[in-house]
């Protein structure tokens, strides 16, 4: 198994492109990515959360962290803090 830690805060431009050359690679054993949210005041998180489907459909797990929120209202738009993939 692979694993990818990304570590984010403030990449709202980077990350959707740093998670879309994840999901064009062809691996032949399973993949899992950790997207860990920090601190972020841009939509880092909405980006993260915006590719779980993409991943599932691809049969990678994906799990998003969300820490150090600064403004908690935000949080009322999103639909799933945290995407846990199946056991």
């Amino acid at each position: 198994m692979l694993s990818v830690v990304i570590p984010a805060r403030d990449e709202e431009e980077t990350l959707g492109p740093c998670l879309v050359s994840i999901l064009a690679q062809d691996a032949a054993f399973p993949v899992q990515v950790v997207v860990c949210v920090n601190a972020a005041i841009d939509r880092t998180a909405f980006v993260a959360i915006a590719c779980a489907d993409a991943f599932r459909d691809r049969g990678i797990a994906l799990t998003i962290i969300i820490t150090g929120i600064w403004d908690e209202s935000w949080l009322l738009e999103i639909e799933a803090v945290a995407v846990v993939p199946d056991a």
